[in-house]
Parts: C-alpha cells; structure tokens; sequence
C-alpha cells in the first residue's frame, strides 16, 4: 500500500522554489508530482528548482521516470530542476539506475572543518562522473 505523498512549496528563495516530498513515489504518485511540479513552473517563473526527498520512503522506476519527466518539462521552461537529499532506498535506486547524476549537482563534500557538520564522512555523489561509494549520507549533494 503506497504511503500518503505530501508535496509542499518552501517559501521561494532569490529565483529558485523547493518542494519537499514526503511519502512514496511510485507509479500511483508520480503524476501528481509531475502535475505540482508543472504548476510551480507555470506560476512562479523560478530559474531553478529543488525537489527536496529528505522524506520520500520509497522510489520505485516510474518515480525515478515522473523525477526525469519533470526534470524534461522544466528544461524545456528554462528552468534548471535538480533534487536534494536523497537518503536510503532512494538514494540507491537512483545510483543504481544512474539517475542521481543526471537529477542532481552530486560533489563529494567530507567535513575537514571539525564543526561536525557531515561528521567527516563521505557522501554518496558524483565526481567527475565516476560514482563514489561511501557513507550514506547525502550532506554533500546540493542543487548550487
């Protein structure tokens, strides 16, 4: 049984929207992302776009397709669209399925300043398109 999905538009920041995702994104949800993501696009001419799945539970193929779409349709509206936060399940499905370099600005970022911010381990990112496998944390992947 799929999860109830949430999707709320964050207050916009200089040119940019987030929507933060929370629940399953899979074949019964994936249009209403794609339909959110459409209207914020139409009603808010941002230049960039977050898609925020810090909360998303599950990823299954037609999610990782409603992410790609909507990735299509922003382009074509001049908007650049990327996610951020992906952790567990949806973080593997979208580096198994090489998606994670395609939908977001993956970098390896590990803390060296001591603040404990990302506790000194590495994120799963992309660098030089090459997948770096480490920790499963996400602090290093942004939408910059």
């Amino acid at each position: 049984m799929t999860a109830p999905l949430s999707i709320v538009k964050e207050p916009p920041e200089a040119g940019s929207i987030r929507l933060r995702v929370t629940g399953e994104l899979d074949m019964s949800t994936g249009d209403a992302v794609n339909a959110v993501v459409a209207n914020a696009i139409r009603h808010g001419a941002p230049s960039r776009m977050i898609i925020d799945l810090a909360a998303v539970s599950f990823l299954d193929a037609a999610g990782v397709r409603a992410l790609l779409g909507g990735q299509r349709y922003a382009r074509a509206h001049g908007v650049r669209l990327c996610i951020d936060h992906p952790t567990g399940l949806v973080l593997r499905v979208l580096t198994v399925t090489g998606t994670l370099s395609t939908l977001s600005d993956a970098r390896l970022e590990t803390d060296r300043s001591g603040t404990g911010e990302g506790n000194g381990q590495r994120s799963w990112a992309m660098v030089s398109r090459q997948l770096v496998t480490a920790a499963a944390t996400t602090q290093g992947l942004s939408c910059g």
